[in-house]
Parts: structure tokens; sequence; C-alpha cells
């Protein structure tokens, strides 16, 4: 994973292929506030046995943004730029959190930025 960060075309192919699977999951109830709520009761009524699939999409689609942030560290760290790694914990809030996750276009914005700057970056010398 490390070699591939140092490659601008590897980072940005990791970065748009995770990044879409955050597109795609929003239609199997990732992060919406009902299935997640419905999730919670069934859990609730069960008395906490249902498996971690009752949760499977939420769960994926929060793996999906934690990869993004742990991809955007690693090339911010090979450009000099680990900064970079507060725009997809920032989308992160904004998809998952359930007001802020109706605000349209947020999430995109800062994926756009990410691969802006990771892309555009140079190597940096680090001592």
């Amino acid at each position: 994973m490390k070699k591939l960060m140092k490659n601008s075309g590897g980072f940005l192919t990791v970065y748009i292929l995770v990044a879409l699977l955050t597109y795609i999951l929003p239609y199997f109830g990732s992060n919406s506030v009902m299935a997640n709520a419905a999730g919670g009761l069934v859990d609730v009524a069960s008395g906490g046995r249902t498996s971690m699939f009752t949760h499977f999409p939420f769960l994926l689609h929060a793996i999906c943004l934690i990869i993004l942030c742990i991809a955007s560290f690693m090339r911010g760290g090979w450009i000099g730029k680990k900064w970079i790694v507060i725009f997809p914990i920032i989308a992160l809030l904004f998809d998952l959190t359930p007001v802020l996750s109706s605000i349209p276009f947020i999430p995109t914005i800062l994926h756009i930025i990410v691969l802006v700057i990771g892309a555009t970056g140079k190597p940096a010398d680090i001592k």
C-alpha cells in the first residue's frame, strides 16, 4: 500500500475506487437514519443478539471512509502535506452524521480537493 501511495496514479486509482463505493452504499441504506434506527430497534428487541450484518452497509461505508483517510494520510506524508487527511475526515463526518448527511455535495467537494492536492503534489524532501 505504501508503494502504491507514492505514485500519483496509484493514489488516484485507490482513492477514486473506494470513494465510488461511498456513493453507491447509500442506496443500500448505509447512511440512512431510518435504516440505522430500524437496525438498532432490532438489536434492542433481540437483546443485543443480532449479527453485525444488521448494520453491514453502514460498517462497509465507515470502513471505506477510513480507508480514504488512511490513503490521504499516506499520500500526504509522501508529498509533505499530511494535513490533507482533514478533508476525508470532514467528509466522513458529513457522510455519516444524520443531519449533515442531507447537505449535498460537501463530501464530493472535499474528495475533489484531496484528489487535486494528492495528485499534483510532488515528493517532499523529508529528512
